[in-house]
């Protein structure tokens, strides 16, 4: 699953430097509830066993690093970083963060290093259910980690509605 979300876009500024005119601390901080939410609804997809990717195309590490840290601490130990290196074509792993980094399951690519626009990637592997979850739910709330039935493909959270 692919979670692509919207974001700052401070990775974008060497092609289109009207984001440094636009981009606030208050836009920022407006994104950061919609980046959670759209990351809670994804990982309600991934089965046991299955892999979130979550990228952005800016340099701030609230939307980035802040994001997936805080999305596990709303899941309580049912997703975890996978090392991304074995993922990354060769020509890019010799140049990318390939330390600490990305063994805890991300990477920044530079404008400067990597001749791309700046991305953030991380993945993340769903090891079990969420089991904070309990009752079924229509759509996750922002801020619970929700649950999915490999049985059914039903989502959970407690808020009592049930999604197919």
């Amino acid at each position: 699953m692919l979670a692509d979300v919207p974001c700052s876009g401070l990775g974008l500024l060497a092609r289109k430097p009207e984001i440094r005119r636009n981009m606030t601390h208050e836009r920022i901080q407006g994104l950061l509830p919609l980046q959670a939410a759209i990351l809670d609804h994804a990982a309600a997809l991934v089965r046991p066993g299955g892999v979130l990717v979550y990228s952005t195309c800016t340099f701030n590490p609230a939307e980035n690093d802040g994001q997936i840290d805080r999305f596990l601490e709303r899941c309580g130990g049912s997703f975890v970083r996978e090392d991304i290196r074995p993922f990354l074509p060769p020509a890019l792993l010799a140049d990318v963060e390939t330390g600490e980094r990305a063994s805890r399951g991300s990477v920044t690519l530079l404008p400067h290093r990597h001749g791309t626009d700046g991305f953030f990637i991380a993945r993340l592997r769903r090891l079990t259910a969420d089991p904070a979850s309990t009752a079924p739910s229509r759509a996750p709330e922002i801020g619970h980690c929700p649950d999915q039935s490999p049985e059914t493909g039903t989502i959970h959270a407690p808020d009592g509605g049930n999604e197919p």
